[in-house]
């Protein structure tokens, strides 16, 4: 919708897209990783370790891990709770393998009074896996 602006940014090895909602203060980010000598397993869990989230959350006052899932397919959910100038945010982060070098990560981020529609941009980006069971 026109409340989301987008802005993009390629780097060797990496696209990355984010969409902003200024007016709910919400946040949408696509990331492609590409590793040009493939990947496995345990690249993965290196790359989604506590070193990465401090990575990620450098922004934020505090953060949380909430909940972590993975499907027989290899997606992978982390959900958090994050803290920011007062405010705080639920996050989903998604990790898929999409080929055998490429890895698609796809994080939402609202407000917490702002979760059901959280759920609904969840349910429509992983219809079958939108929260951890």
């Amino acid at each position: 919708s026109p409340d989301w602006g987008r802005s993009y940014t390629v780097i060797e090895s990496r696209v990355s897209v984010v969409w902003q909602n200024v007016s709910s203060g919400a946040v949408a980010y696509l990331e492609a990783t590409i590793f040009p000598c493939g990947y496995e397993e345990p690249d993965l869990n290196a790359q989604y370790s506590e070193e990465n989230w401090k990575a990620i959350f450098q922004n934020y006052e505090g953060y949380e891990m909430v909940d972590e899932c993975k499907r027989n397919d290899g997606l992978r959910l982390y959900e958090f709770k994050a803290q920011n100038q007062g405010f705080e945010y639920g996050i989903k982060y998604w990790v898929e393998s999409d080929t055998d070098t490429r890895v698609i990560s796809t994080m939402l981020v609202f407000p917490l009074e702002l979760e059901a529609m959280m759920g609904d941009y969840s349910t429509r980006l992983f219809p079958t896996y939108s929260s951890c069971p």
